[in-house]
């Protein structure tokens, strides 16, 4: 966006779903893409900056994501194991 306001409408947007629909918003589904610019991309990859060349390429790798989930009949994924204690209790 190019104002806090556009940001913000792009949240709302994302959240309900509607951004797919939006103008400006390219939405496509493939096994493999690939963007080229003039410039330097800058992008968010896992919630991280990242900065590449002008040219980055994204593909699906089938089964290459491992994921933890709780074990069977745990009601969440992180239980806490003892409580903390402060240094020079």
């Amino acid at each position: 966006g190019r104002s806090t306001a556009d940001v913000v409408i792009r949240i709302a947007q994302m959240l309900t779903g509607s951004h797919v629909q939006a103008p400006g918003v390219v939405h496509f589904r493939s096994p493999q893409a690939t963007f080229r610019a003039e410039t330097d991309l800058h992008m968010h990859v896992d919630g991280e900056p990242v900065s590449t060349g002008p040219q980055v390429e994204f593909r699906i790798v089938p089964q290459r994501l491992r994921v933890m989930t709780p074990a069977e009949g745990e009601d969440r994924l992180f239980t806490q194991v003892g409580a903390l204690q402060s240094v020079g209790s």
